[in-house]
C-alpha cells in the first residue's frame, strides 16, 4: 500500500531535481548567449571606430597633399578632424589597459596624432 506512494514520491522527487538542473542550465545558457551577443555588438562597435579614425588620418593626409591645388574649405577639414577626434575618444576609451596589445595601440594612435599635430594639422 504504501510502495506506491514512497514510489510516486520518489519519481516526483526525481522529476523536481530534473526540472532544477534543467532550469538551472538553460539559465546558464542564455547567460553565455548574452554576453557572446554582447561581446559581438562591443567588437563591431570598436572596429567601426577604429576604421572611422583611420579612414579620418588618410583623408587628413591626403589633404595635405592637394591643399595648394583644391577647392578643399576649412569646414571640410574641421569635420574630418571632429570625425577623428571623435573616433579616436572612442577607440581609446574601449581600451583595456591592462592588455600589452591595448596599450601598444594607444601609443601608436598618440604617435599618429603627435605627427599629425608637427606637421601642423591641428
Amino acid at each position: 500500500m504504501y510502495e506506491g506512494l514512497i514510489g510516486g514520491l520518489i519519481a516526483s522527487a526525481i522529476s523536481l531535481i530534473g526540472i532544477f538542473f534543467t532550469t538551472k542550465l538553460s539559465g546558464v545558457n542564455i547567460y553565455a548567449q548574452t554576453v557572446s551577443s554582447n561581446r559581438m555588438d562591443w567588437i563591431n562597435v570598436w572596429r567601426e571606430n577604429l576604421s572611422t579614425f583611420i579612414a579620418c588620418v588618410k583623408m587628413i593626409n591626403s589633404f595635405n597633399l592637394r591643399i595648394s591645388n583644391s577647392a578643399i574649405t576649412y569646414s571640410d577639414i574641421s569635420t574630418v578632424y571632429i570625425k577623428m577626434y571623435e573616433s579616436c575618444n572612442m577607440v581609446l576609451l574601449r581600451l583595456n589597459l591592462t592588455e600589452p596589445a591595448h596599450v601598444l595601440l594607444k601609443k601608436q594612435i598618440e604617435n599618429i596624432l603627435s605627427l599629425l599635430v608637427s606637421n601642423g594639422n591641428n
